[in-house]
């Protein structure tokens, strides 16, 4: 079935197996801003989503470093003037991912109403853990605990989804919706060297008219000084990315109150869309989304169009409160 009238292009198959309409997606193109798909009786296509406010609300940056008894961590907290009813959101980075990149895009999130943490993982000593994974998810509690937060919406980017999921499930009254942006874990496993050139891909594509090369060079420099900080430690996150399994994170949380969403990339080539659509299928039944949203764009989409992925963001946190209470992502009847 396809729509044709030049926004949205869909072709999939329904099989009647069951009570269910069990579909699979083949090919997505849009034009529009946002596409909806809900996998439950009914298919819900949106092509549209109501946008946070054009101004700039004022704010208060804070940065500064918080001591623990294995070290320092580097903190952003972002709170708009103007007080909310709001959660705060938990911005969990991906690798590479530091303060100075990210920050100009956290503040959109904040014209939205919402106070916004996140952080600089350790590059050198830290929480000693068995993996990289669980040392990062570790900090993020320690700051939440650190700030007194009793809990949190949680938005996790790339391999920051996996440090959001590991903290979700050692401390799951800390979190209530969580939104997976282009998570790792969903294409593994893979090979370290396939990874990283889907990522030079992607970096490379950070670039627009008015400025082409001002973020890619931000970007560049950032993880440049990351990976020389410890690089040791970058290859084994790297390495864990690869052979993460972000399948058996989500069935971990089938017993919790936490409800998640995925944001992906489509043209995105660090973690193919394809291959995370074909996981996700295989999982079933097994694991619960409560929506996910395919977007048109590469890995590095909310550094290169803050404004438009913090809108995504946005809605489907507010968008939780307005669906069921848990829904399965592909019928158990058509895994093969």
């Amino acid at each position: 079935m396809w729509i044709t009238d030049g926004c949205v292009h869909i072709d999939f198959t329904i099989q009647w197996k069951c009570s269910h309409i069990c579909i699979k997606i083949k090919k997505t193109l849009f034009k529009n801003n946002l596409q909806n798909i809900s996998f439950m009786k009914t298919i819900k296509i949106k092509t549209q989503i109501k946008s946070c406010p054009a101004h700039r609300v004022k704010k208060i940056i804070k940065r500064n470093k918080e001591q623990f008894d294995w070290g320092k961590i580097d903190l952003i907290d972002i709170i708009p003037e103007k007080k909310t009813q709001k959660l705060p959101i938990l911005f969990a980075p991906g690798w590479s991912i530091t303060i100075n990149t990210i920050q100009d895009t956290l503040t959109y999130l904040v014209d939205c109403g919402y106070r916004v943490l996140s952080l600089n993982h350790k590059r050198v000593g830290g929480v000693k853990h068995r993996s990289e994974e669980d040392r990062k998810a570790t900090s993020i509690l320690a700051i939440l605990n650190r700030k007194e937060i009793e809990q949190v919406d949680a938005v996790g980017y790339s391999e920051g989804c996996t440090n959001v999921l590991l903290a979700a499930q050692m401390q799951p009254e800390k979190f209530r919706h969580i939104v997976l942006m282009t998570p790792s874990g969903l294409t593994s496993p893979e090979s370290v060297m396939r990874l990283s050139k889907g990522f030079l891909v992607d970096l490379w594509d950070i670039r627009n008219k008015k400025d082409k090369r001002t973020k890619r060079c931000r970007i560049v420099w950032e993880t440049v000084k990351y990976i020389l900080a410890n690089p040791i430690r970058s290859y084994k996150e790297v390495n864990e990315v690869a052979n993460t399994d972000l399948i058996k994170l989500l069935k971990g949380l089938n017993k919790t109150h936490i409800k998640v969403s995925i944001i992906h990339n489509i043209e995105d080539k660090t973690f193919d869309f394809d291959a995370v659509q074909e996981t996700l299928q295989k999982a079933g039944a097994d694991i619960y989304i409560n929506e996910f949203y395919a977007v048109s764009g590469r890995h590095f989409g909310l550094i290169k169009f803050p404004r438009k992925y913090m809108d995504y963001v946005a809605y489907a946190l507010e968008h939780f409160d307005k669906l069921d209470n848990k829904t399965t992502y592909y019928c158990k009847h058509c895994k093969k």
